[in-house]
């Protein structure tokens, strides 16, 4: 089970302007597996983190109360979250 923190809370509310298809639809498709990590959000982290995206997916993150986005990315709800955290991203 995730403990939720506020950040967590907001991130995974729907307040974007876009949705996550609109979103990742701008990503290049990735050829990479990585476990239990949905194609469309591996997309998205492999153009943000390039080479060190399996870095970012293993290092804890304060925001989100030091989960990896990893083992976030394993669940529902952690996955919402993962989404709102990569739209928010400055670009």
């Amino acid at each position: 089970m995730i403990t939720m923190n506020n950040e967590m809370r907001l991130l995974k509310s729907e307040g974007c302007y876009l949705n996550w298809k609109q979103f990742s639809k701008g990503f290049k498709p990735v050829e990479l597996i990585y476990p239990n990590v949905e194609a469309d959000v591996l997309k998205v982290i492999v153009e943000l983190y390039g080479e060190k995206y399996t870095e970012w997916l293993e290092k804890p993150i304060q925001r989100l109360n030091n989960y990896t986005p990893h083992q976030l990315l394993q669940t529902k709800t952690g996955s919402r979250i993962i989404k709102g955290y990569l739209m928010r991203l400055p670009q």
